[in-house]
């Protein structure tokens, strides 16, 4: 038996699906460039990817509205 997801849902499995593929495909050689990470943490989809597997990252926030004092 099958049970439907929601959209909200889907996207988080896609998304865990996504990086894992990405950590498996690179090993330790896996770079991040992100435009668009406003502060880097705190909404960033990304940072707890690149934390919890040791990526090298550079993250941008080309909108100063958005960008950490």
């Amino acid at each position: 038996m099958s049970t439907t997801l929601s959209r909200k849902e889907r996207k988080i499995k896609f998304k865990s699906l996504a990086f894992a593929a990405l950590q498996k495909s690179t090993g330790n050689e896996t770079i991040c460039v992100q435009v668009g990470a406003h502060d880097g943490k705190r909404w960033d989809p990304v940072f707890g990817h690149i934390t919890q597997n040791g990526w090298n990252a550079l993250v941008i926030e080309p909108h100063p509205i958005f960008s950490k004092d």
